[in-house]
């Protein structure tokens, strides 16, 4: 009996101590498997930490650009804002001038126009009107200390109107209408004479004459054939040839005449040139030539021809450019004023 009590108290424990290590090792692969978890979870969470930190490093870097960027615009902005407080500054300078400036400023530059369209150009009118203008802008000032240009403006107005009008308008288009008349100018025409053989050559004797078959019909037929020879002689008296021993004159080919007339109106071209660039010896020069090649090719006798010399002529006398005068004391003595002005607000500043 106590063997049977003892075996059972054995089995149990044993069977106890079974369940109890079953369980243990149940308890350890939950253990097992919730460390793999961790692990696992860990792993992701040290990846997601990873890429966060890159992110983070690359979010830095923009901020650090975007920063730099926004010093560098506010850098920018404050050199602009100084330059454009400069130039407020300037213009305000300008404008506490008030507007004599301006007009003196305008004053010169309408002197300027005035010596170029005279030195250059050869055109007193525009100069004339120019100085003009300038002396009614300073007339509009009132300012005395300009009564010494106003007066060196007034001689040089003068010098300008006292110049002998001379229309170099007219003289182009008389120039261009000479230019289209050449076309039906006559050219020079030659003669020449025609020498005959007979005249070059000694007469020889001619040979007897050799009977025809029409002797014989006079001497069978006396009668008609007299009457044939009266009806030639009526038809001849109707009939007056006349000789000439002289040619024609002897025309220009159609590409010859061109050549002609086109060469006269070029030097006609020339001439219109020379007159616009105020070359007076030059524009003589070129009328002479026209000249000469018209008394060389063309019919001189023909009315036209001795017209349109005679025209060629009067507009080589009549278009020289008379000396032009020097109205240059009035730029200066403006200049010379401003400089003084200048000098004088520098030292008192």
């Amino acid at each position: 009996m106590a063997i049977l009590l003892s075996l059972s108290a054995l089995l149990g424990g044993g069977y106890i101590w079974y369940q109890n290590q079953m369980q243990a090792n149940r308890a350890s692969e939950a253990q097992h498997t919730r460390m793999q978890t961790v692990a696992q979870r860990l792993a992701a969470l040290v990846a997601t930490q990873a890429e966060t930190e890159a992110q983070l490093k690359q979010f830095q870097t923009q901020l650090y650009a975007a920063d730099k960027r926004l010093r560098e615009m506010q850098v920018e902005v404050q050199v602009e804002a100084q330059v454009l407080s400069d130039a407020v500054a300037k213009l305000a300078a300008r404008l506490s001038g008030g507007v004599d400036d301006w007009s003196v400023a305008e004053v010169e530059r309408l002197m300027q126009i005035a010596a170029h369209r005279l030195q250059l150009a050869a055109d007193p009118q525009s100069a004339r009107v120019a100085l003009r203008m300038a002396d009614a802008l300073l007339q509009q000032l009132a300012e005395p200390a300009f009564n010494s240009v106003r007066e060196l403006l007034a001689a040089e107005i003068a010098s300008l109107d006292a110049l002998p009008a001379v229309d170099g308008f007219a003289t182009l288009e008389a120039l261009s209408a000479l230019s289209a008349e050449v076309e039906a100018l006559p050219l020079v025409a030659t003669a020449q004479t025609w020498n005959s053989a007979s005249e070059a050559a000694p007469p020889t004797a001619s040979p007897p004459p050799t009977p025809t078959p029409a002797d014989h019909t006079a001497e069978r037929n006396p009668w008609g054939w007299r009457a044939f020879q009266d009806l030639l002689a009526d038809l001849g008296a109707l009939i007056e040839v006349e000789r000439d021993d002289a040619l024609p004159a002897a025309l220009y080919s159609a590409d010859l005449r061109w050549l002609t007339v086109e060469r006269a109106q070029l030097m006609l071209e020339a001439a219109k040139l020379a007159l616009l660039r105020a070359q007076d010896e030059a524009y003589a020069a070129r009328l002479r030539e026209a000249k000469a090649w018209v008394n060389d090719h063309f019919d001189t006798d023909a009315a036209p021809v001795a017209a349109w010399l005679k025209r060629v002529t009067e507009l080589a006398e009549s278009a020289r450019q008379p000396e032009l005068p020097d109205i240059s004391a009035s730029l200066r003595a403006l200049r010379a004023e401003q400089s003084g002005n200048q000098t004088g607000n520098q030292s008192g500043n």
